[in-house]
């Protein structure tokens, strides 16, 4: 397939009307429609299949408004022919198509960076030399890692997160009417056991999560960094997941898996950046005992947990959740003679307790912390 033919195969808006793909995340497509207005390069980043691609094809279909659907060029470098191809010719072919010269500006969506080595320098040299806007995405946070600064001060990352509660309710297209919000909390537990990846919630297929976690173990885990001990890999992930909310510690799963520390740290490090989970430290003015003690692991949407553990331990998918809603804001968790409250971020102490009331000594804890508001999450209006 000739490069001219692939571009026009990813860009049927060049030949006529195409109808909007998806559901709408307004949140998110307002977001980075905002973005647009700039001309920083946009990296968006998050989990496969989370729907990066649906927005940025959301995003193309709004700009049509504006803009001329020949100055829009969208293109997956995860496509076998282009591999061999720089971003920068690629571009010189699409101004070659519709006859645009370079003072004119254009608009370029970039789907799954990670798959072009040297990209960081290519879109430098796209951004300092063109009249564009860039838009680009990656699965893997190593395909946003710029060790020669090339895109230093040119970019701003935006993650894109598994639906929240009410993104699942527009998508399961279930409502309550203020007589009927009774329902809510059923429909929560539904949000409890599938989780937010767009696909799962509307299909209820596990084998898609099972396709899912094989791809990113497979392709950005043993493929990227060159790691020989697949089974590791999987066993540890399953281990993962049974203790999400958890202390632990390296140590402690390296003697269950038979690998040394540093192995699992760095095998953690690497789902990490896939954004399967998310490790916690705990909360302490001191760094050493931040560094040296047990921590917390919370994996990146809860439907993928339960396809694989089965539905059950309710207070941990819950504490999970609440997790995800704030890690932005999370600082760590505390620990203190024995007792342990979830969350701690700059204002606030948050305990997760799905159906359950809060222990006196844990009250006594949080009353403890002068300077910080204390809030306990129970269940689904924390979410709403």
């Amino acid at each position: 397939m000739e490069l001219e033919e692939i571009l026009h195969y990813f860009n049927p808006w060049w030949e006529g009307e195409t109808g909007f793909p998806g559901i709408l995340r307004d949140a998110y497509l307002d977001r980075l429609g905002g973005e647009l207005k700039g001309d920083r390069l946009t990296l968006v980043t998050g989990l496969r299949r989370v729907g990066k691609t649906t927005l940025m094809k959301q995003l193309i279909h709004t700009l049509q408004e504006e803009v001329d659907a020949n100055r829009i060029l969208f293109i997956s470098l995860e496509h076998f022919g282009l591999r061999d191809e720089r971003v920068y010719d690629i571009i010189d072919v699409f101004r070659k198509i519709h006859s645009l010269p370079r003072k004119e500006r254009i608009y370029v969506f970039l789907d799954e960076i990670t798959y072009k080595d040297d990209v960081a320098r290519d879109l430098k040299i796209v951004h300092d030399n063109e009249n564009v806007k860039l838009v680009a995405s990656s699965s893997s946070a190593t395909g946003l890692h710029d060790e020669k600064a090339y895109l230093t001060g040119r970019n701003r990352v935006i993650r894109i997160d598994p639906l929240d509660f009410r993104e699942y309710l527009t998508f399961t297209g279930k409502k309550a009417s203020g007589s009927e919000r009774y329902l809510l909390e059923s429909y929560f537990e539904e949000y409890m056991e599938y989780g937010g990846m767009p696909e799962y919630v509307l299909t209820r297929d596990p084998a898609l999560i099972l396709e899912l976690v094989s791809d990113i173990i497979e392709k950005d885990v043993i493929a990227r960094h060159d790691v020989k001990d697949r089974r590791t890999i999987d066993d540890l992930f399953l281990l993962l997941c049974e203790r999400t909310g958890k202390q632990l510690t390296y140590n402690r799963l390296a003697r269950i898996l038979d690998v040394k520390p540093d192995t699992v740290k760095r095998y953690i490090s690497l789902l990490e950046e896939n954004h399967l989970f998310s490790v916690l430290p705990r909360h302490s003015k001191r760094l050493n005992e931040r560094i040296r003690s047990p921590k917390k692991v919370y994996i990146g949407d809860v439907g993928i947990r339960n396809v694989h553990t089965g539905f059950r331990d309710k207070g941990a998918i819950y504490e999970n959740l609440v997790f995800l809603r704030m890690r932005d804001a999370v600082l760590g968790y505390l620990y203190r003679d024995g007792t342990e409250i979830d969350f701690v971020t700059d204002e606030t102490l948050v305990e997760a307790k799905y159906r359950h009331d809060l222990p006196e000594r844990q009250e006594a804890l949080m009353r403890k912390q002068r300077g910080r508001k204390s809030v306990v999450a129970r269940g689904h209006d924390f979410f709403l």
